[in-house]
């Protein structure tokens, strides 16, 4: 497992530890997204022939949903020649004087066409009338972050109320091997201890344990917090995950919630239960349970959320989310319902519209009005797309490649004539979806290509300072 997929996994565990932590008995469920404009668009010559953003704009409706109101818009000031964005730029809209003015900037510097080497963000402080500092990654040369911070920025009273710091620490085989976090002390205003994750694996590279260790301030010392174990199938699926908590009377690990998952036959996540251990009798119990419907071309087309009745033994249904798609397979509808133990009701939407391109232009957020029996608008983003022709990188110097073979099924060689050292490679959709991403150094390498769906990709190959990319299809 590299950099790359076991920080994809923590993202991951992070959001299923959220997700348990916070259900309550009626089995209530929230939805996480993540999102970066320019991350699917980011590698270098990948660019060639494909659109970047320049601005979004953001809005809100007004009480009675009819009229869209400025809140701020996102504008790119500056890319560099591979389409990386340098310079940006956050505009907020002042009501009462209906003028925009700059509240965020953010700047970018890379490696090379495709690694950043550091990201920051600031944010103006109007009392004093210069930018402030508010967030900042820091990256190691494979792309992966180093040491990642944000401070929240309070507009009244012109100082930072809270943040964290994450500093990374990795094996030499790249998996993560701790995380640090510290928050920001409002008192002092420094940093100060609170939080280390130590990761485990596997024979197979898979993350096997997550240790959480909280600073305990008053005795100024580090204590047990949380055990997370997780388990696998034959096919590197994840099937379970317990979380434990550390109960300081006995010293003891103590069962807190256990999740199981399961797949379909094309390995795409089908249920999952989770349960809450009672102390008192030793057992589990059920929790809530998820169970995921696909269409034809394996896309999801329905959630189910349900949390378990006790009392009549039985699990009850509790929200609902329906997905519709385009003919270009791009999600249009995220359709939320809830179930009022007779019917489904209308609860909120999220509609995406999309240029010919395939680029999305517009993002609306519209919820259910119960007293007026109807939709209202509530939150829009509106982006605009522009072509970028990059200028083209040099690969005459690149060393001889041999790629093959090509359609391939199963596995992707690459050879160089020359030994390589810490080169890189992406495989990318047609879509710039970041598929797998490796790294190593010699005469050759593989890539295992036996559970991706058949169609073209794009393989780029990244060594001394050159790149190449070359087309990839599998079936």
């Amino acid at each position: 497992m590299n950099k790359t997929r076991s920080i994809f996994f923590l993202i991951f565990l992070t959001v299923f530890i959220l997700d348990i932590s916070g259900q309550n008995n009626a089995g209530l469920c929230q939805q996480y997204l993540f999102q970066h404009d320019d991350f699917p668009m980011k590698p270098g010559t990948q660019r060639s022939g494909k659109f970047v953003t320049d601005s979004t704009y953001y809005y809100l409706a007004n009480l009675f949903g009819q009229t869209w109101l400025n809140t701020s818009q996102y504008k790119v000031n500056e890319r560099d020649r591979f389409g990386n964005f340098i310079k940006a730029t956050t505009f907020n809209f002042d009501t009462l004087e209906t003028t925009w003015y700059a509240g965020n900037t953010y700047e970018a510097a890379y490696f090379d066409s495709i690694h950043t080497s550091t990201w920051t963000a600031n944010v103006w402080d109007l009392k004093v009338g210069v930018w402030r500092m508010s967030d900042s990654i820091l990256y190691l040369p494979d792309g992966s972050p180093e040491i990642a911070w944000f401070k929240v920025w309070d507009d009244i009273g012109f100082k930072f109320l809270r943040g964290k710091r994450v500093s990374y620490f990795y094996l030499e085989n790249g998996n993560t091997e701790k995380q640090f976090t510290q928050a920001f002390d409002t008192l002092t205003r420094k940093w100060k201890n609170d939080r280390q994750d130590f990761y485990e694996y596997n024979s197979q590279d898979l993350m096997s344990k997550n240790t959480v260790i909280i600073w305990d301030t008053l005795n100024l010392l580090w204590a047990n917090s949380e055990l997370i174990s997780f388990s696998y199938n034959e096919n590197d699926l994840l099937t379970g995950q317990i979380n434990q908590e550390w109960n300081a009377g006995p010293a003891t690990w103590q069962n807190r919630f256990k999740a199981e998952f399961t797949y379909n036959i094309f390995g795409l996540p089908d249920e999952r239960f989770v349960y809450e251990w009672i102390e008192a009798t030793g057992t589990w119990l059920n929790m809530t349970h998820t169970k995921n419907l696909y269409n034809l071309d394996s896309q999801l087309t329905e959630t189910l959320y349900q949390y378990w009745d006790n009392d009549e033994k039985a699990w009850v249904s509790n929200i609902k989310i329906n997905y519709s798609y385009n003919s270009l397979g791009l999600r249009t509808e995220v359709y939320y319902q809830f179930w009022d133990f007779y019917s489904w009701v209308n609860m909120s939407k999220y509609l995406y519209n999309y240029d010919e391109h395939g680029n999305r232009t517009e993002y609306l957020f519209i919820s259910w009005d119960f007293e007026n029996n109807l939709w209202q608008d509530f939150y829009k983003e509106t982006s605009y797309w522009s072509e970028f022709i990059p200028i083209s990188v040099d690969e005459l110097n690149f060393p001889k490649v041999n790629i093959y073979p090509n359609p391939a099924s199963d596995v992707v060689n690459i050879t160089f004539e020359t030994e390589a050292k810490n080169a890189f490679c992406f495989l990318f959709s047609e879509e710039g979806k970041l598929m797998q991403k490796m790294i190593f150094s010699g005469n050759s390498a593989k890539i295992n290509t036996s559970g991706f769906l058949p169609g073209t990709y794009i393989l780029r190959i990244s060594a001394d300072t050159q790149s190449l990319s070359r087309k990839i299809i599998i079936h």
